[in-house]
């Protein structure tokens, strides 16, 4: 009989393979201090609105529905930011729509420097808040599309210390910069210098090799990854990159059995956590407020206590970061941990 002779297989691998050969490298270390300035600078940028809101309300004489609507539109329209982020980045790709936001939010953070009424204020608010949404859930997927498995985990829990980091930042210049020179104007301007910061880094970026295998464009997907092992000091990979994934996911899919629960569950966690967070900064700025327009007295003295006290909320956050990332994370489970967070909650309140 003839004999049968086999053509060996060439050899393949798909992103996760990749970033498993390359281990966290020079390459990641870019990546993750690129996005942690990123939500440095969103983080400062939605607590622009408590931290200033007294002054608004001081200059441009609102009453409580205006001054309540100021916030309101920051959180709205970042909410819908989120929702409509995830799909726009699945068709035009991660990377566009994170420079793309990130050249509209220094545009709108300078512009309510500079606002000249009420309703320019709001607009510009409105359209930062949009783009805060929208860099938000991108960047989580961003990174952890750059980064192996093993560290996707404590990537995330980094960009959340960075969104600590960016609101104690806007708390401590608030506390000394306005109370120097009672200018609103001022602040806002400082507010916008990160994001002017993370606007010229996002051009040394590129493009998910994931989203790129996956779109069919895999000639460019070999490019990052070219670039990628050269600045983390190993060798290519011999053979044809492969994409293990088939296609994007679709909102709707979250809502769908099996995952219905799971999803219900984190919303839930979601809306709890930002209700408690923002909810307490808006309270400290609501029982600030008393005294605090005019030239009075009590006036320097209700500016330094407001701003005080959301200098004392950001640091207690630090100290929860640490505790987290040192004591609670390595020894315990996400829902231990989780439980731990809500008992804390409903003891302060």
């Amino acid at each position: 009989s003839a004999e049968q002779t086999t053509e060996p297989r060439a050899q393949s691998f798909d992103v996760n393979d990749l970033l498993e050969v390359t281990k966290y490298g020079r390459y990641q270390y870019k990546v993750m201090i690129v996005m942690g300035i990123m939500s440095f600078a969103d983080s400062a940028e939605i607590w622009l609105a408590t931290i200033i809101i007294n002054d608004l309300v001081c200059e441009w004489d609102l009453n409580i529905t205006k001054k309540a609507l100021i916030p309101a539109v920051v959180y709205f329209f970042y909410a819908a930011g989120s929702v409509s982020s995830g799909k726009i980045a699945d068709t035009f790709g991660r990377y566009p729509i994170l420079l793309v936001n990130s050249y509209l939010l220094v545009v709108s953070a300078v512009l309510s420097g500079v606002a000249w009424n009420y309703y320019m204020f709001i607009f510009c608010r409105s359209l930062t808040g949009f783009c805060i949404g929208g860099n938000y859930g991108t960047s989580i997927v961003y990174c952890t599309e750059m980064v192996p498995v093993e560290y996707r985990s404590w990537s995330i829990l980094f960009l959340n210390a960075c969104w600590v980091a960016g609101s104690l930042y806007e708390c401590v210049t608030a506390y000394f910069v306005m109370h120097l020179k009672y200018d609103w104007r001022i602040q806002v301007l400082l507010t916008a210098l990160p994001c002017l910061v993370m606007l010229i880094l996002m051009h040394f970026m590129d493009e998910s090799p994931r989203y790129l295998t996956i779109s069919d464009r895999k000639d460019e997907a070999m490019t990052v990854v070219e670039k990628m092992c050269s600045e983390n000091g190993v060798e290519v990979p011999e053979g044809e990159l492969v994409c293990s994934d088939v296609r994007n996911g679709e909102f709707t899919e979250i809502w769908s059995k099996p995952r219905t629960l799971g999803s219900c569950i984190i919303s839930a966690h979601h809306f709890v956590n930002m209700l408690a967070t923002f909810g307490l900064i808006m309270l400290i700025a609501d029982m600030t407020a008393k005294g605090y327009c005019g030239t009075n007295t009590l006036y320097p003295t209700t500016r330094r206590n407001s701003h005080g006290c959301l200098v004392y909320t950001r640091v207690g956050s630090i100290f929860g970061f640490s505790t987290m990332f040192n004591l609670v994370l390595p020894q315990y489970t996400r829902n231990i941990m989780t439980c731990i967070t809500y008992i804390l909650y409903d003891t302060q309140s």
